[in-house]
């Protein structure tokens, strides 16, 4: 019966856009990406290289679903990490909540590349560095400076 379901999906998505199938692909190996608690490196960087290749491609509510689903992952790989943090607001929210694997370069690059609301998620973090309020602080936006 598993095996009857395996094919009819498969079947499925050969029959679909490349958009659903970038999709799909980007969806399933996040869900499997996360099923593990930590990863060797060899597994990071060959998510890293898949999602940093369909990240671009697929719909916003896909980047969502990943975002989510990286935001508490302890070894998320990075780059994949930077992207969704630059990503539109709805989308960065989750990583900028709760991503533990942004480092201080990581939230600069963040703070120069975005609008307000970002920058906004960014200062209820814990623990920011010093270099990291100093940037906040000469955003002059007055609900980070208040």
């Amino acid at each position: 019966m598993y095996s009857r379901q395996l094919s009819e999906g498969l079947a499925d998505l050969a029959r679909a856009s490349e958009q659903k199938r970038d999709a799909a692909l980007l969806r399933a190996t996040t869900e499997l990406f996360i099923l593990d608690i930590l990863h060797d490196s060899d597994e990071i960087h060959r998510y890293e290289e898949l999602a940093t290749h369909f990240l671009p491609k697929v719909s916003p509510g896909d980047r969502l679903f990943v975002a989510e689903r990286l935001a508490t992952c302890s070894d998320a790989p990075p780059a994949v990490i930077r992207m969704l943090a630059r990503d539109t607001i709805e989308i960065a929210a989750p990583v900028l909540r709760h991503c533990t694997t942004l480092n201080t370069a990581d939230l600069l690059a963040v703070i120069a590349a975005t609008a307000a609301e970002h920058r906004r998620l960014i200062a209820r973090r814990s623990s920011l560095s010093a270099d990291v309020i100093k940037a906040l602080r000469l955003t002059g936006d007055t609900d980070i400076t208040g």
